[in-house]
Parts: C-alpha cells; structure tokens; sequence
C-alpha cells in the first residue's frame, strides 16, 4: 500500500482500540493551500494526508509547528554541506539523542551522542512518506526505536511486519 492508504488503514484500525490513541495518531490531512509553499514536494504530500502523525516514537510535527521547530537545529550547519537543504519535520521521541530530519528524511546514527556531537548523518529514506512506508510501518521500525512497544505489537497484529 501506498502512503495514503496505509494510513486510512491504521486510522480505522486505531479507531477500533481504545488505547490506540496512546502509541499512534494521524490527524487529517490539510488542503493544498493551507500547507506552506516552500515545502519540498514530498513533504506537502505528506502533509496532504496527514497534518502530523505519532506513530510509537516518531513524530511528524503539524505545518503549524514547523516554524518554531526550525530553531533547535539551527547549528546543524556546522556538521554538514548544503545547510540550506536541511528543514526538520519530526522528532524520535524517547532515544538518547534529538534527530534533525533532512528533507530526505535522513537521521544521526545512534551513536550514543546527541545530534550536535554526533560525525555523520545516515539518509534513512528518499522523503518524509518513504520514511513511514518502509521503516516505521514495517519491522524496520526497530531501527529507530529503542524497544518495540504497543506500536511493533500493533504492527504485528495487523501483518505489516514479517
């Protein structure tokens, strides 16, 4: 399934656990003109079918949240080329380190340091619908998440993962 339909999927399926609400959540999307601009076309996509989403301890950050969140990774100029090209989207809740999201969703390595200490980044996926579709709705979730927790279990449940 496509990024649209895998989340229509999870929504009824959240709907459907009355403790759904605690581990994911998938806003409705934003019409086209609500959503900046500027954004990279994979992202305003994304923002199209869902403006934010947690999904266990990932979260994408609503269009209205993007601004403010630009501010804490304002140094990340100093660790890599093309900064321009750098805009964060969502956050790893719960690891030992904040992670910066590229516009090619890409994410520090766990390396046991923060972000800003941290040598080299690793490109994860080629955008923000990518990252959802291949790792965090899939077993690869593991990658990011430093237990597997309700949303692996719910994964599981639903087949999504082998």
């Amino acid at each position: 399934m496509e990024f649209p339909e895998l989340v229509a999927f999870l929504r009824a399926e959240l709907d459907r656990r009355a403790d759904g609400f605690l581990f994911a959540d998938f806003p409705p999307g934003l019409p086209p003109q609500q959503i900046p601009a500027d954004l990279p076309a994979g992202l305003r996509a994304a923002f199209e079918v869902t403006n934010g989403a947690t999904a266990g301890v990932l979260t994408m950050i609503k269009v209205s949240g993007l601004e403010k969140a630009q501010s804490v990774y304002r140094d990340v100029a100093e660790f890599v080329d093309e900064p321009s090209r750098w805009l964060t989207v969502g956050a790893q809740l719960r690891t030992r380190g904040a992670e910066p999201r590229h516009r090619r969703a890409v994410v520090v390595p766990d390396t046991g340091v923060a972000w800003y200490e941290s040598d080299r980044f690793e490109e994860l996926a080629p955008d923000v619908a990518t990252l959802f579709t291949d790792i965090v709705f899939t077993e690869r979730y593991l990658e990011l998440a430093p237990e597997p927790g309700e949303w692996y279990d719910l994964l599981g449940d639903l087949g999504l993962r082998t």
